[in-house]
């Protein structure tokens, strides 16, 4: 039996070297979810503010939504959300906003969507 709720914490900061704050989020769990669809909900439904890069491939093979797991470098859009997740940036050096990192190039929209 699956639990009824998830909780999402992000690890957030609005630039490099800024201290960062947690927001914790209580999300229907489902199953069948990825950490990705999770972050568009949370984006389309409760916080606007909320930066990360959405996939280029959805297929876990471009690698643009790589994020910290619960600690573990993940592709959001091919990773299960589960009951319980720590989001954070993948990379703390090359950090723009919130989950989002430089990736050496390649288009960045500040809030929500690249």
């Amino acid at each position: 039996m699956s639990p009824e709720s998830a909780r999402v914490e992000i690890i957030r900061r609005d630039a490099p070297g800024e201290a960062g704050r947690v927001d914790v989020f209580t999300v229907p769990f489902v199953p069948d979810k990825t950490v990705l669809q999770v972050l568009l909900d949370l984006f389309g439904e409760r916080d606007r503010s909320l930066a990360f890069r959405r996939q280029r491939c959805n297929r876990g093979v471009c690698g643009a939504c790589l994020m910290r797991v619960n600690g573990q470098a993940k592709r959001a859009c091919s990773t299960p959300m589960m009951p319980a997740m720590v989001l954070e940036p993948a990379q703390e050096g090359d950090l723009v906003k919130d989950l989002v990192v430089d990736q050496g190039g390649r288009d960045i929209l500040g809030n929500g969507i690249s």
